[in-house]
Parts: C-alpha cells; sequence; structure tokens
C-alpha cells in the first residue's frame, strides 16, 4: 500500500492545477496562492472529522477564504473541496 500525501501537498497540488486567477498560467511563482492553501489546510486539520463526512462544509470554507483573500466568491468550491476530500481518503 502506498504513502498517502500530507493534507498540504494535496491542497497545494489541487488549488495549484484548477490556478483559479489564472496567475500560474501567466507565470506567476508556485507559491502564489501558498496563504490560501495555508487557510485551507488549516481548516482541514482543525476539522477533520466533518470535513471527512461532509465534504460541502469544507466547500463553504473554501468559499469565505476565497471572498476574503481575493474579494470574489469561488464559483467551483464544491468540486475543489469534492476533489480534495477524495484525495485525502485516498479516492482520487
Amino acid at each position: 500500500m502506498g504513502k498517502r500525501k500530507p493534507i498540504r501537498k494535496i491542497v497545494r497540488e489541487v488549488i495549484n492545477d484548477w490556478d483559479p486567477m489564472g496567475l500560474l498560467e501567466t507565470g506567476a511563482p508556485d507559491d502564489e496562492y501558498e496563504p490560501e492553501i495555508k487557510d485551507i489546510t488549516r481548516f482541514i486539520y482543525r476539522h477533520k472529522k466533518e470535513v471527512l463526512v461532509c465534504f460541502d462544509f469544507l466547500a463553504g470554507e473554501i468559499n469565505k477564504i476565497w471572498h476574503m483573500w481575493f474579494d470574489q466568491p469561488c464559483e467551483e468550491c464544491s468540486e475543489i473541496a469534492d476533489e480534495i476530500v477524495s484525495m485525502i481518503k485516498g479516492e482520487g
């Protein structure tokens, strides 16, 4: 059985692949979304049981974080939360 990725790496991978603001695509450094990744990861560690049971719980928090950092809603929060939770569970 393979070793699971740390949660922070999972979150970073999903957020960077998503690149919602198109920043990485235009040449921004790989750590461009690091503050948001840190906030999302912290939330997951604090509420892991709830997040693993209901990815919508995480989706709501991602939306809040996105609004705080970018002053706009996160249109794809549910899909992103679902992908993160699936990867944490080892299903993705």
